[in-house]
């Protein structure tokens, strides 16, 4: 029982958890690499939702607080910051050289 509730903790499905459970041992590893690969793509294109969910509320920290774990992330929100400031100084008609 504490296998099965390890392989759902997992998000592995109950029909794939009963297939590994039937099969040989050898099998467990070639299905937990591939969900694994699964959740890693997952997660990849969820922070990219989360940045541009983040751009379009124009929010640089907010940006800078969902991406916190991820520095080439951080980084982009930094340049965002920036660009933002460049366009409210010429709104304001700072010269950038001179700011």
């Amino acid at each position: 029982m504490e296998g099965i509730m390890t392989y759902r903790d997992a998000g592995l499905s109950l029909d794939v958890i009963g297939a590994l459970l039937q099969a040989d041992g050898a099998s467990a590893p070639v299905v937990l690499e591939r969900h694994l690969q699964k959740v890693n793509e997952e997660i990849t294109r969820l922070r990219q939702q989360q940045h541009v969910i983040a751009q379009l509320l124009g929010d640089a920290q907010a940006a800078k607080e969902s991406f916190n774990d991820q520095g080439a992330v951080d980084c982009a929100t930094r340049l965002h910051r920036i660009e933002r400031r460049k366009n409210a100084k010429m709104a304001c008609g700072i010269r950038e050289d001179v700011a």
